[in-house]
């Protein structure tokens, strides 16, 4: 994961997959519903994992 601004909460959400040529992506949301909602529309298709990361570093899975 890239350097991201993780401003005043402390925490911010991606959403993880493998992209149409087979590499892994990750896109970066701040609000935890715009990335469950892009979690949701894509996993119809390929396998999306949503993770929350604190600014400590720590990361996990939570979808």
């Amino acid at each position: 994961m890239t350097s991201t601004d993780f401003g005043n909460c402390g925490f911010i959400f991606s959403v993880k997959f493998k992209d149409i040529y087979g590499r892994n992506a990750e896109i970066v949301e701040k609000k935890e519903y715009e990335a469950r909602k892009l979690q949701t529309i894509l996993r119809r298709k390929i396998d999306a994992r949503l993770f929350i990361h604190y600014a400590n570093g720590y990361s996990k899975q939570i979808a």
